[in-house]
């Protein structure tokens, strides 16, 4: 899923706590004592939780972080479509 500059996410906080590893979230974090808002890929391996960032040059965060919601959907003014985000692996028909 590539997301451009200027796009629109849709997030459900209702979804937050059935978030998968794979699953495009919202989180807070805690960055140098600032409170951050992060679009990231939610990763549970052995069961820890990290956040991947969609830019592949930016490292993995292993920070403490709570889920805001789960993007639902992404708009892009350019294309006037609304499209589903689909989970990681997954195949849209």
């Amino acid at each position: 899923q590539a997301f451009t500059e200027g796009s629109y996410i849709f997030v459900d906080p209702t979804k937050a706590r059935e978030c998968k590893s794979g699953d495009l979230i919202l989180a807070e974090l805690n960055l140098e004592g600032r409170n951050a808002i992060a679009f990231r890929m939610l990763l549970i391996e052995a069961g820890s939780r990290y956040l991947s960032p969609l830019n592949p040059q930016l490292p993995i965060t292993t920070d403490e972080f709570t889920i805001i919601g789960k993007v639902i959907g992404a708009w892009t003014p350019t294309t006037n479509l609304i499209e589903p985000v689909m989970p990681a692996g997954s195949v849209q028909h």
